[in-house]
């Protein structure tokens, strides 16, 4: 058994979240909401395998509003889960406590303790993914030795093996990966070019709007990916190519590199995490349209600037916009009318 190391919650305790498993029955209608990056995916695997869900969504933070309330609760949702997804708006939580029992698993950084008699806010801190925090307190339940590569996966995607430490090379050693655990490192190694699929497979599927397909494409064997290697492939050509004209197209204000792009898939997130490596020790913003908004990815690698406070200053007042995320890494969005707004604050900041 690949050596699992105890996160210690800095909000909620197991105690709660052992009584809210124990207590899910046939009767109840049970929703899981998770993020849609590769620490969400991973999530709701290891979710799904222990509690039978009727309502499966994954979400990007400007879906946390009414209209998602409304699909609950047509749904008739009795009990929520929520993972990897960072509540900024207490109000959605104590509108969802009125139909629903609610337990949440997380670890972005938080500012509410959202700990209640009808919800349960299980959060360590920034140092553990979410699907590493899922593995370890589902695992209590059933056996998910499994999928411990996936863990491991989701664990470099997010950039949190430190305290995992342990898990990481037990794995690595466990499918004969001699590598050390690196995620910043961009050598072809085994888990390195698994998790770079896996990520390039759930760009194409949000893109298409059926991350779904990613869910069920993850086999319970080690690497076992189905059709999803394909999917990567179109993905990884864009980037090459978008890579090259990020070089060409940046703007460079007050230090920091901000580019505003449009590409064909959903690129943003993977794409500054690839490009930022290039120049860990400059703050990396990429912009691109989403419907009547604008989607932020912010990267600094050595952590120098923290992502989160950045963002919010840069969003702070504005009208429909919202942020979240960690210090080396985080994302957000904006209505499309506030962009001279925001290069604005980027120069005074």
């Amino acid at each position: 058994m690949s050596e699992i190391i105890p996160p210690q919650f800095i909000a909620g305790n197991e105690k709660r979240f052992f009584e809210f498993i124990s207590k899910l029955n046939d009767k109840d209608k049970i929703a899981l909401i998770t993020h849609t990056d590769l620490d969400g995916v991973g999530a709701a695997k290891i979710v799904n395998e222990v509690v039978k869900t009727d309502f499966l969504r994954f979400i990007d933070y400007a879906e946390i509003n009414d209209s998602l309330l409304k699909e609950l609760k047509q749904n008739k949702i009795n009990k929520l889960i929520i993972t990897d997804i960072s509540i900024t708006e207490p109000g959605f939580v104590k509108k969802a406590e009125k139909f629903a029992d609610i337990l949440m698993i997380d670890h972005h950084l938080f500012q509410e303790d959202f700990n209640t008699e009808k919800t349960i806010f299980l959060n360590p801190g920034s140092e553990y993914c979410a699907t590493y925090i899922c593995y370890y307190l589902f695992s209590k339940a059933q056996d998910l030795e499994k999928y411990d590569w996936l863990v491991a996966c989701a664990s470099l995607s997010d950039y949190m093996t430190e305290k995992n430490k342990p898990l990481m090379e037990s794995v690595y050693k466990k499918y004969g990966d001699p590598s050390p655990v690196d995620p910043t490192s961009t050598e072809h190694t085994l888990f390195n070019d698994l998790k770079n699929d896996l990520d390039s497979a759930i760009v194409y599927w949000k893109t298409k709007g059926n991350l779904k397909k990613v869910l069920d494409e993850i086999g319970e064997k080690f690497a076992d990916i189905g059709t999803l290697r394909e999917n990567a492939k179109e993905v990884e050509n864009e980037i090459k190519t978008t890579i090259e004209k990020f070089k060409e197209e940046k703007e460079e204000i007050n230090g920091r590199y901000f580019w505003l792009f449009e590409p064909k898939f959903r690129i943003g997130s993977k794409l500054n995490n690839l490009i930022s490596k290039l120049k860990p020790n400059k703050t990396h913003i990429l912009v691109r349209p989403h419907g009547d908004k604008y989607v932020l990815s912010a990267r600094r690698q050595d952590k120098e600037e923290n992502m989160v406070e950045l963002l919010k200053k840069l969003l702070s007042g504005l009208g429909g916009a919202n942020s979240g995320g960690h210090i080396p890494a985080a994302g957000g969005h904006f209505l499309k009318k506030d962009l001279e707004k925001v290069k604005e604050r980027l120069k005074s900041l």
